[in-house]
């Protein structure tokens, strides 16, 4: 089993996730720290089905950036030339830029890397976003890691059984850069 807490900086509400890794499947649970309640739930196929089983090695919070931030000054701008000439200046500006400025805001993501070399990306609100894959990342994933202030960047580390290193462009789900052990 592997249990993790979402870092407080990185989302409004704090989140548990909980995976319970069993032989047959595996069954992440993600919760709201606040109210005690499950808020999504992710499982594995179960053996038996016929399309390939996912098994999940780690778990890593992130986020993934806005293509483009949106700065106060520019979504006033935007807002007041929408507007048109015949209003005043302060007619529902204050509302709509809070509105640009929630949109703009970074996605919370759980990432899961898996023993196939891919990478799913799960929002808390119970919704995949994404697999990260490569033809270069088949070797399974044994830890995955954003680096410290690194946030913002939107870059997902993975460490691999081959012995390579892995950066994730988590924006647009492309690998960044691969560096390779020595060892």
């Amino acid at each position: 089993n592997i249990t993790l807490f979402s870092p407080s900086t990185l989302s409004a509400t704090p989140y548990y996730a909980h995976l319970h890794r069993a032989p047959d499947a595996h069954t992440l649970r993600i919760y709201d720290v606040l109210s005690g309640k499950c808020i999504s739930r992710w499982a594995s196929n179960a053996v038996g089905d016929e399309s390939e089983e996912e098994r999940v090695n780690c778990i890593a919070w992130a986020l993934i950036p806005v293509p483009s931030q949106v700065e106060e000054g520019e979504a006033e701008v935007a807002e007041s030339s929408k507007r048109g000439k015949k209003r005043r200046k302060s007619d529902g500006a204050a509302g709509s830029t809070e509105e640009v400025k929630k949109l703009a805001s970074p996605k919370l993501i759980l990432t899961m890397g898996l023993e196939s070399g891919s990478i799913i990306t799960w929002s808390p609100n119970g919704s995949m976003t994404s697999t990260l894959s490569h033809p270069t990342s088949t070797a399974a994933i044994t830890s995955l890691a954003v680096p410290e202030g690194g946030h913002a960047s939107g870059h997902l580390w993975s460490t691999q059984t081959d012995g390579e290193v892995r950066v994730w462009d988590l924006a647009t789900g492309q690998l960044a850069a691969r560096v390779t052990s020595l060892v």
